[in-house]
């Protein structure tokens, strides 16, 4: 029986954990292997997109204080905030573009 294999191949996952490690709970990689014995470069290869195995992926996110259930929401909400933001960029550009700033 194979282990299950898990990878966060979306950019806004990715983002929104490096964003969690880093602003939220203010952890280098190097903190992370050191405070709780977790590689660093596994932690970097998640971060990235590599494949790793999903028990890997867990512990990873609970070293980071969060659950897969959060990440999702967390997912939601940052792609929901991308949207706003695209749209109002877009909103802007036409004010350039018409000369209605």
């Amino acid at each position: 029986m194979s282990e299950k294999k898990i990878r966060l191949d979306n950019e806004i996952a990715r983002y929104v954990v490096r964003k969690k490690r880093i602003v939220e709970r203010a952890l280098s990689l190097t903190d992370i292997e050191v405070n709780f014995n977790f590689p660093s470069s596994t932690s970097s290869n998640i971060e990235k997109g590599e494949v790793v195995k999903e028990e890997t992926f867990k512990l990873y996110l609970e070293t980071i204080g969060t659950t897969k259930k959060e990440l999702k929401k967390l997912v939601e909400k940052a792609t929901e905030e991308a949207k706003e933001l695209k749209f109002k960029l877009k909103q802007i550009e036409r004010m350039v573009e018409t000369g209605y700033i």
